[in-house]
Order: structure tokens, then C-alpha cells, then sequence
């Protein structure tokens, strides 16, 4: 979890420098491995609620 939360604080930072445009790619390859890891994990629901909130 701490992974996720510190990917998505370097795409913020990234999105700063440099855009959305340049950054857009690896923003969705984030989401794609958070939703994947949603769909398919297994985990309560406290963890459930993380993911969703860092996918958002």
C-alpha cells in the first residue's frame, strides 16, 4: 500500500514539472495496477476502501 501512496505522490510531483500530457501515460499505468489489484485481490475491507480512495 505504501508503493501505491508513494506512486501516486510522484505523479503529482511529476505532473508539476513537467504536465498532464507527459505524465498521462504513467498515471494510467498506475491506475491500471491499482484496479487490477482491486478486481483481483483479496483483502478486507479497510484495504478495499484505500485502493478505491488512491484510484480516485
Amino acid at each position: 500500500m505504501t508503493d501505491l501512496r508513494h506512486g501516486l505522490a510522484s505523479l503529482y510531483g511529476l505532473d508539476d514539472r513537467f504536465g498532464g500530457a507527459t505524465v498521462g501515460p504513467l498515471a494510467a499505468a498506475h491506475l491500471s495496477r491499482v484496479r487490477r489489484l482491486i478486481d483481483t485481490g483479496a483483502y478486507p475491507e479497510t484495504i478495499g476502501r484505500q485502493l478505491r480512495l488512491i484510484s480516485g
